[in-house]
């Protein structure tokens, strides 16, 4: 029986790229807008819906890391690692 491979090294490096590009992003974002945003939504509508801002931020950057992992992964690999087979 073959052995798996189930991830590369280059892999590895472009998960952990997006993931800090996905944090810096993230800062970013709130820094110059969510921040404002944030404090519109309590003002206006009370902190319950704060939790409605704060998971599309998650869910928005969570996408961006995953398009930016798919890039890299795409860009220096050529896609999917191939199985050995």
């Amino acid at each position: 029986m073959p052995a798996t491979r189930w991830t590369t090294g280059l892999e590895i490096v472009a998960y952990v790229i997006a993931h800090l590009l996905g944090i810096v992003i993230a800062y970013v974002l709130n820094f110059l807008y969510l921040a404002q945003l944030y404090r519109y939504v309590i003002d206006t509508y009370g902190v319950a819906y704060l939790s409605v801002v704060s998971l599309t931020q998650s869910v928005v950057i969570m996408l961006i890391v995953l398009f930016i992992f798919l890039a890299l992964r795409a860009t220096t690999m050529g896609g999917a690692p191939r199985s050995q087979m």
